[in-house]
């Protein structure tokens, strides 16, 4: 059921709140600036934070269907990614390239997407279940390396690049982490509840900060295409969205 206060709850949160500050930071030109240095650790703390919160979850209480939900989600990644590009063909009438790499964005995983869709359920009551941390990973891979396919077209990928996905920061970190929390346990991590978990809320605030104001400092290159590619990038993963519901309900 639709609930206006739930809405509200997630529009006012502290976290998209920080985004929409970065953005009015950026549109008065205010010389608030989050280091290189910085933006890198954000993210790999976020990632790997994500990673142990998995592994915990699947050493505490992995799901008899764990295969299942892989390959759904595989499956999923595959179509969002394959979607996405046929749809800014026809839709943005985007070259091979620019599709190939709105197949790989739009079908890639978003950590931050997550972990809102994560603090959602939470604040409706209905916490989900923390296994599905582990097919984060599952949904990255196979949208890459499609972008990839598709942008070399007959070309084909080169094993060094598909080596690069698996090897890349977002990857190793979020599988990395699962290993950790997995072999570590739920007592193992207590150790460093207070920098992973506690923390967790405090740190995403910034880094969506960060992406505020990136956001913004690229809304003056859109230009003419602004209206088309808002429709897109707004109606797509709603789409995206109503078909992973789907699917999760099926499976």
């Amino acid at each position: 059921m639709f609930s206006t206060d739930l809405l509200a709850a997630n529009l006012l949160s502290p976290v998209v709140l920080a985004f929409a500050l970065g953005m009015v930071a950026r549109m008065l030109r205010s010389d608030l600036e989050i280091p290189a240095a910085i933006q890198s650790y954000l993210s790999i703390f976020l990632l790997l934070a994500i990673g142990l919160k998995g592994g915990v979850a699947l050493g505490n209480n992995a799901p008899e269907n764990l295969p299942i939900y892989v390959v759904a989600t595989l499956a999923l990644g595959v179509a969002t990614a394959v979607s996405a590009y046929f749809i800014a063909k026809l839709w943005l009438r985007d070259t091979r390239l620019d599709a190939a790499a709105m197949a790989a964005h739009f079908g890639s995983v978003s950590a931050v997407t997550f972990i809102a869709a994560q603090q959602f359920t939470e604040r409706s009551g209905q916490p989900a279940d923390a296994v599905l941390v582990a097919l984060v990973v599952a949904l990255e891979i196979p949208a890459i390396l499609i972008g990839l396919a598709l942008a070399k077209g007959g070309d084909g990928i080169r094993w060094h690049q598909v080596r690069e996905v698996l090897t890349g920061k977002t990857a190793l970190l979020l599988i990395g982490g699962m290993a950790i929390g997995y072999l570590s346990g739920k007592d193992g991590i207590a150790k460093v509840d207070a920098m992973y978990f506690q923390l967790f809320q405090g740190t995403l605030m910034l880094f969506m900060l960060d992406m505020g104001m990136t956001a913004a400092g690229q809304l003056r290159s859109v230009g003419r295409e602004a209206f088309r590619l808002g429709i897109y990038a707004t109606a797509l993963p709603l789409l995206h969205g109503a078909a992973g519901v789907a699917l999760g309900h099926a499976v």
